[in-house]
């Protein structure tokens, strides 16, 4: 069976107030599972931003105890830090995982758009889970759309 990586833009895709972590770790996992097995699950948030929400401690703590990896993206007056992470390592997981594979972005934001549809040329499988306010050059790149 086919790998999923699954990339989470956490400033993009906030959950609910009143979301469990254990709950949502599971529906996302849920909504891919027929792609593949889960051997990634990252989520890219500026700490500062969430740590004047008590709720945010313990929604952190559930979504690590559920697997997924919180890769903390410090902005210190910068622009799209998250972005560029994201970025990164999905292009570092195509390089480390040759196709076929499965990438999943949790995101709307368009600046995704051009690495989405590098990946599809180079024989990935982009699935995009968005909000619903998301940019039409995030559906048109991806292989398959979910909605968030």
């Amino acid at each position: 069976m086919t790998a999923v990586a699954i990339f989470w833009d956490y400033e993009n895709c906030r959950p609910a107030g009143n979301t469990s972590g254990y709950e949502l770790v599971n529906k996302v996992r849920r909504a891919v599972q027929s792609f593949g097995n889960v051997s990634l699950f990252k989520a890219y948030l500026d700490v500062p931003l969430e740590s004047s929400n008590p709720r945010s401690t313990i929604f952190h703590s559930e979504l690590q105890s559920s697997g997924v990896t919180l890769a903390y993206c410090p902005h210190n007056g910068k622009k799209d830090v998250a972005d560029k992470m994201i970025l990164v390592d999905m292009l570092a997981y195509a390089i480390d995982r040759p196709a076929p594979a499965t990438i999943v972005l949790i995101s709307g934001d368009r600046d995704f758009a051009y690495g989405i549809s590098i990946l599809r040329l180079r024989g990935y499988d982009v699935v995009a889970i968005v909000p619903p306010q998301v940019h039409s050059s995030i559906t048109a790149q991806a292989t398959s759309v979910l909605n968030w």
